[in-house]
């Protein structure tokens, strides 16, 4: 009987499959090297992002805190927004590899400014740094970074007054002048060093961009014959590598950066992403690189104008008969013989050769099939909105609580903790990264092949709606916590707090633990499981194989749309939740309000994803649809077989719902595309 069982064929993972080994060997490197090179990036990345506002916040810069935060919420944007022109560029021009080697250049040459940016390996409390020479002498900065200490160090008076206020039963801001401190809105372009610190931060941004759109499905390619369940677990692995580099870098380099140096800060994941780069480039003998396939961004446009000017042509005459459709005999035949059953082509329908158009079968339904994408990708972009507080709000959080684990405040024991072991508000985030370290292997070993092996399966529209609703509840916690922090604050008149120092600055923070964070970074961390992990493998399994790079810069631009939008909700909120007169820190603002709107936005994107998803049957995949991928991946080890990601068994699903019947042709391209781009696009001939 086993022998029945044994394909004719063997496939690549066949035990007795002597011949193939090596090409596995070959394939289990170059997998090997995308995540290795993936970890020492995100020890870049993380080296910046997760310090970046007390790096700008503190000595010898001194940005204005919603600055700092606004500068992270560019260069995360940046990051994230423009990786769609990354994923074009590889698609129609350079392909995946050399779009990667650019990339990780420009990155590497905005890395070298950090640096400089504080050339001070060894810094003490007393040692006075100043702004590096090189950057230039800004007449518009006060050098005395007593202005910028907490308002308490200032006018003890004007404290108490905003205090009583903020304690009142409105609960609102009040644009009092006789509020006003001495810190006076500051434009960004009067901070110093501005113009380095945010050329650096393009540069990180855009190379980071380009490689966020490429690497994954540049993996992915590597294990692209391997069956849906392998595609699957090279995401699932993916991802954790992401966490074991952030991991690292919020653990060790945070801690470095804070408690030493940020020269060493910086220079160590510097030298990680040079490490990452030679790894990546020595790989190149193990890769599988494929053609760019053309300029896809172009055809699409192309294609949607064709369709909207002869979408006339769709509607039937008003005798009841077909009107102006265009067919060849064979299809008008075919319609005939079914009866009148049949729906109306859509207007995208109508750029198809077979209606007349001027585009071959197969690309048209891949520009359809871009809608349910583009529909999930925008419904995930309240998830990202909450998910980027993690670096911005909780950390602005963090750092008004009580950051040593040994020392009692009082109300007049100002200094004595400047020399106690601090707690690294990055720290904080480690809780998010633990539980995605922790639980990926678990849902990939033991709990999804568990379920799969019983027939069951959650699916990614499951995944993501879960996903979403533990970030929900991680966003309403934070808003529990700050109210709870506020009211401890506004005690005694607006008394009950300490000066914590962070280095040369110093923060208002209440006798409150910074550990009390744990659970929001926890539950933040047990979403991304889910509903990142899920929008990841959507992104590339519903993407066309000619729009891989494409699509996975799609999915990354909708990622930095909610960070931006972060950006956007504090404007937008001016003077009711965040207040102008008490720019130095959040105890002046109702964060908590803020937490509490973006847990409601997040439950309501959570029911409109569930009822939309549910009726256009997104994100499912059933247990026959897994089956017919894996027979295809035995017998079908050819070059047309897309069984190398879920969209094939995705497609066989999406099928029985088009609205036009396919003709051979397009059956013939739902197992596999045409090698050369050009079969797909206009053609004079066809």
């Amino acid at each position: 009987m086993d022998g029945e069982r044994r394909p004719l064929l063997n496939g690549p993972n066949s035990e007795n499959s002597g011949p193939h080994r090596p090409r596995i060997t070959k394939t289990k490197l170059a997998c090997g090297a995308i995540l290795l090179t993936e970890t020492f990036e995100r020890i870049a990345f993380y080296g910046i992002v997760g310090n970046l506002v007390l790096f700008l916040n503190k000595d010898p810069y001194l940005w204005m805190p919603y600055n700092a935060v606004n500068a992270l919420a560019m260069f995360t944007g940046i990051s994230y927004m423009t990786s769609i022109f990354g994923g074009w560029i590889a698609d129609s021009t350079l392909g995946k590899f050399k779009t990667l080697c650019i990339a990780f250049l420009i990155y590497a040459g905005g890395y070298v400014f950090f640096p400089w940016l504080y050339p001070y390996p060894n810094v003490n409390n007393d040692q006075t740094v100043i702004v590096p020479g090189w950057c230039g002498y800004n007449a518009s900065y006060t050098k005395q970074k007593d202005i910028l200490k907490p308002t308490s160090e200032i006018n003890p008076a004007v404290t108490i007054s905003i205090n009583s206020r903020i304690g009142g039963s409105s609960g609102w801001c009040n644009d009092d002048p006789t509020l006003q401190t001495s810190q006076d809105w500051r434009p960004l372009s009067d901070e110093p060093c501005a113009w380095g610190v945010y050329l650096a931060l393009c540069l990180i941004g855009l190379g980071n961009a380009a490689v966020k759109a490429n690497i994954a499905p540049f993996g992915a390619d590597q294990v692209r014959y391997e069956g849906p369940e392998t595609t699957r677990r090279f995401f699932n692995w993916f991802y954790w590598c992401i966490n074991i580099g952030a991991f690292t870098s919020l653990g060790v380099i945070s801690y470095i950066q804070q408690q030493w140096s940020f020269f060493y800060g910086y220079l160590i994941p510097g030298l990680c992403l040079a490490i990452g780069i030679i790894i990546f480039i020595l790989g190149r003998c193990c890769y599988k690189v494929k053609p760019p396939s053309g300029s896809i961004i172009t055809n699409i446009f192309c294609i949607m104008k064709e369709s909207c000017s002869r979408r006339k042509f769709r509607h039937p005459s008003p005798d009841g008969s077909k009107g102006n459709i265009v067919e060849d005999s064979a299809n008008i035949t075919h319609r005939e013989s079914i009866g009148p059953s049949i729906p109306m082509p859509s207007c995208l329908d109508m750029a198809k050769v077979r209606y007349g158009g001027s585009y071959h079968e197969s690309i048209v339904d891949d520009v359809k099939s871009l809608g349910k994408v583009l529909v999930v990708f925008v419904l995930l972009v309240p998830y990202w909105l909450v998910y980027f507080q993690m670096e911005s709000t909780f950390l602005m959080q963090g750092l008004h609580m009580k950051l040593s684990p040994f020392f009692h405040p009082n109300s007049t024991d100002l200094h004595r903790h400047e020399n106690e072991f601090k707690i690294p508000a990055a720290w904080l985030s480690l809780m998010d990264v633990t539980f995605v370290l922790i639980f990926i292997p678990i849902f990939d070993r033991l709990i999804y092949p568990k379920l799969d092996k019983h027939g069951y399966t959650i699916s990614m529209r499951s995944r993501i709606a879960l996903g979403m609703l533990l970030a929900t509840a991680a966003v309403l916690l934070a808003g529990g916590l700050e109210t709870y922090r506020l009211g401890i604050y506004n005690q005694n008149d607006g008394r009950n707090y300490f000066n914590q120092s962070i280095g040369n600055t110093y923060y208002r923070a209440v006798d409150v633990s910074v550990l009390w964070q744990i659970p929001q970074y926890a539950l933040i961390g047990l979403s991304e499981v889910f509903a990142a992990v899920a929008g990841l493998e959507f992104a590339y399994s519903h993407a066309p194989k000619s729009m891989q790079g494409v699509i996975m810069g799609i999915f990354w631009f909708f990622n930095g749309v909610g960070s931006l939008l972060g950006t956007a909700t504090v404007y937008a909120f001016k003077n009711i939740f965040f207040c102008n007169w008490d720019q130095g820190d959040i105890n002046g603002s109702h964060l908590d309000y803020y937490f509490y709107f973006l847990g409601g936005l997040q439950f309501l994107g959570v029911l409109v994803f569930s009822v939309i998803s549910y009726k256009f049957d997104i994100g499912v995949v059933d247990k026959r649809q897994r089956q017919r991928a894996s027979l295809q991946h035995i017998n079908g080890q050819n070059g047309h077989s897309r069984t190398g990601s879920l969209s094939q068994s995705v497609q066989s699903s999406n099928s029985r719902n088009n609205n036009v019947r396919s003709s051979p042709a397009r059956s013939n391209s739902t197992i596999g595309y045409p090698t050369n781009i050009a079969d797909k696009y206009k053609s004079s001939s066809t």
